[in-house]
């Protein structure tokens, strides 16, 4: 089967290799090779290129050029731009160097020559290096190539996607504090306290956490019990966070108010006027959001007022109204207290819990003096009436 020409057919292909006038290799950078922001090797931003193997003793070896290329682009190499404007350098044996004129060209060294990439301006992305050895006479047609070596320029640090969790800035049960970058980042280098911080925000306490960094997210689970900050504002802060190839992102910060507690107020206060010799009752509404029943007490009751019922077990979603009633023995003129329902964490370890405060304003008036005019009192002549 291996000769049948249904199925086989030989070609015989012979191949001649030009040498060239010189060779020439980049030593450094190697490949896969970075350019990022604030590099703590070679600052700024020119990057040093390094050429050598080629032979100075060949007379028509002219010089050596370096060029760079997008990976992604059209194919056509550009020059390599430097701070001097000297993307080139001579050999010094080259059999027409003495007609050069002056100044004199940059000269390659004997061993090896650097060059120095100015790399301002332009933009990210992966590029692909290469340096020529370039000759005249007969050997004109017979340049040099070096391996091409292939990199990237990466100087944007991680920023931030959208804003951070929780976004409408309340944390609820359910809710993550989470933050999300444009590009991965370096896990390895993210850590609880050093680049990851929860404060309380009043105090400046900072609180134990721990901290899941996976691909572009880094997660915040706080460790606390919730009772303990609810209706506190929390700032979650990260700092000298890196991407994969170093650059970094020097701060973000995220502050929201924690609202887990399974009840809640339906309403943040209520007011009641009344006259002193009166009895007078309102009422306001208290919510489980939870999924399972959870008790209560309402606590801070102020003398002048009764609560009524003051505890009690709410079973999932269900909403339940409080009555509240200032008899005749509060005192004139104005007061304000706050009451307090309590979630009874002690029953289930689960529960969030916490303490929602409910403000009542009460003003206690004396009723207004009734006057009876009785015109048959008043001697009419001796007023003039119109």
């Amino acid at each position: 089967m291996d000769n049948d020409p249904k199925f086989f057919s030989s070609i015989n292909l012979g191949v001649d290799f030009i040498r060239p006038c010189s060779e020439v290799k980049i030593n450094v950078p190697e490949q896969n090779w970075v350019v990022i922001n604030n590099d703590p090797i070679q600052p700024g931003t020119t990057r040093r290129i390094t050429v050598s193997g080629y032979d100075l003793s060949a007379p028509d070896f002219q010089r050596i050029k370096l060029q760079y290329r997008p990976s992604s682009g059209n194919g056509a190499w550009i020059n390599l731009p430097t701070p001097s404007g000297i993307y080139e350098a001579y050999n010094p044996q080259w059999s027409g160097f003495s007609s050069l004129p002056d100044p004199n060209p940059s000269v390659l060294q004997a061993d090896f020559t650097q060059f120095i990439w100015e790399t301002a301006g332009i933009a990210d992305g992966e590029y692909e290096i290469h340096a020529i050895a370039e000759c005249t006479g007969d050997a004109s047609d017979k340049p040099g190539y070096s391996t091409i070596i292939k990199g990237k320029i990466d100087r944007q640090p991680p920023s931030l996607v959208g804003v951070p969790q929780p976004s409408d800035g309340v944390y609820h049960v359910g809710d993550e504090i989470s933050f999300t970058f444009n590009q991965d980042i370096n896990c390895n280098r993210v850590h609880e306290i050093t680049n990851v911080e929860l404060i309380d925000a009043t105090t400046n306490q900072t609180m134990d956490i721990v901290a899941t960094c996976v691909g572009n997210k880094i997660v915040i689970d706080p460790s606390f019990v919730n009772s303990t900050f609810e209706n506190k504002i929390l700032r979650a802060e990260l700092h000298n966070i890196q991407d994969l190839t170093g650059n970094i992102m020097a701060e973000a910060e995220w502050e929201f108010y924690v609202d887990r507690n399974e009840l809640a107020w339906l309403t943040d206060s209520v007011e009641i006027v009344k006259f002193v010799d009166e009895s007078k009752t309102i009422s306001a509404k208290i919510h489980n959001r939870g999924g399972y029943p959870v008790p209560y007490t309402i606590t801070d009751v102020p003398e002048w007022l009764h609560v009524f019922p003051d505890r009690g077990t709410l079973v999932a979603n269900e909403i339940e109204e409080i009555f509240f009633t200032v008899n005749t023995e509060m005192e004139l003129g104005d007061t304000s207290n706050n009451i307090t329902l309590k979630t009874e964490t002690g029953i289930n370890p689960f529960f969030m819990g916490g303490e929602e405060p409910l403000n009542i304003h009460a003003r206690n008036l004396c009723r207004p003096e009734t006057w009876v005019l009785n015109p048959a009192g008043f001697n009419t002549g001796d007023y003039d009436f119109q």
